[in-house]
């Protein structure tokens, strides 16, 4: 002890008024309960509540002599109980502690949840300010067993763990993810924020969309959304290699339909990558090359143009030029006459390349390539004829 009143234990220069080099042991003092009660002895430090105990346990203790005095209380009653001092409950198998205080016994840590913590394991609560967790090599993991293990914000993102799905807009996905939205038509192009219910975005101006439609005939569809023009972007299936089908799980070509086709413009052939292919001409015929070679478009030799009996000449096909007329009344010769056009040949039942003439008094056609023609001519005639028919 030194002149200022300061007691040392362990050292000769005490600097408070008790002050230990060394640890400071409580002894501990065991009360059992009984009929779910105990009482704690005066002036001690350290109690362990034990026995049985078939319900909480109601402890009592006497006033400390001195403010500021401290008891530790472990309860370690069997049947699983807590016990409760002034309001504050010790869980069991729990150390509290209290200090005498205006009076009471209070507890060093918590109110009426006495050692079981307040965070988000034992109750709900708000967040003061913005949390970092950081992690660094450390992992962490939640495990569950209901259908909506985990959430955010309501439907903006579940977990079930029962089914291990996961539900974006939604707490019951049916797949392992689904992602719901509202129907609805796709945007137009040049739309940053479209009506897509899923969107695999780029760093720059360009997106995939995946919607549902809401018009009929409904249905859903894929864009390749241009977010800031437009102009219109690829939408590109296996870039690398790779067969795709439709209706098909084994498509044997780059391409693959298996069913009808329905092509409402033009069909290009050949190219490249940089380079469309043909559209062709107006006529032509899709040719195959062999395998290996694009098709081209040809115009087929040979193939007629026009209407009537087709013909092979010099093996080629082509229609045949036809001509068929009747007289629409008698025509007459008149006596002494050596030759004079046919006239009256003016009901036209034929003319597939429309080059017959006729009129009351004549009649003429042309022949529209070189080659040889059958005429044919059914009539009638009667000769009038006043020296006896000479």
């Amino acid at each position: 002890m030194t002149s200022n009143g300061n007691l040392g234990l362990g050292l000769t220069t005490p600097g408070t008024t008790l002050d230990v080099n060394g640890a400071i042991t409580n002894r501990e003092i065991a009360v059992a309960v009984a009929g779910n009660a105990v009482i704690i002895p005066a002036n001690v430090s350290l109690v362990q509540l034990t026995g049985a105990a078939t319900g909480a346990v109601a402890i009592s203790a006497p006033a400390a002599p001195n403010h500021g005095q401290r008891l530790i209380v472990f309860n370690n009653t069997t049947g699983g109980f807590g016990a409760t001092l002034n309001g504050i409950t010790i869980p069991n198998d729990k150390v509290l502690e209290f200090v005498f205080s205006n009076s009471s016994w209070r507890s060093t840590d918590g109110g009426a949840a006495g050692t079981t913590p307040v965070n988000i394991y034992t109750a709900d609560g708000t967040l003061a300010s913005n949390r970092t967790v950081i992690q660094g090599a450390n992992t962490l993991a939640f495990t569950g067993t209901q259908t909506n293990a985990f959430s955010v914000d309501g439907n903006t993102l579940s977990v079930d763990a029962t089914n291990d799905r996961v539900g974006v807009g939604t707490t019951t996905p049916t797949n392992k993810l689904v992602v719901a939205g509202t129907n609805a038509q796709p945007s137009a192009l040049g739309t940053a924020n479209t009506n897509a219910t899923l969107r695999i975005d780029g760093n720059t101006s360009h997106a995939l969309d995946l919607g549902t439609y809401t018009n009929a005939p409904f249905g859903s569809y894929i864009s390749s959304q241009n977010k800031a023009s437009v102009i219109s972007l690829p939408l590109v299936l296996n870039p690398v290699g790779g067969n795709v089908g439709v209706a098909t799980s084994t498509p044997q070509r780059a391409l693959h339909v298996n069913g009808g086709l329905q092509v409402t413009n033009e069909i290009n052939v050949g190219g490249n990558a940089s380079t469309a292919g043909s559209a062709g001409t107006a006529g032509q015929v899709l040719k195959s090359n062999g395998p290996g070679a694009a098709p081209s478009w040809q115009t087929l030799a040979g193939v007629p143009n026009a209407t009537g009996t087709v013909i092979a000449v010099n093996g080629q096909f082509i229609v045949a030029q036809e001509i068929s007329v009747q007289m629409t009344s008698d025509f007459t010769i008149p006596g002494n006459t050596l030759a004079m056009p046919v006239g009256n040949l003016t009901n036209e039942i034929i003319d597939n390349e429309n080059l017959f003439t006729g009129s009351s008094t004549s009649n003429s056609f042309k022949v529209s390539a070189d080659g040889i023609y059958l005429v044919t001519m059914n009539v009638q005639l009667w000769v009038n004829s006043p020296t006896g028919g000479k």
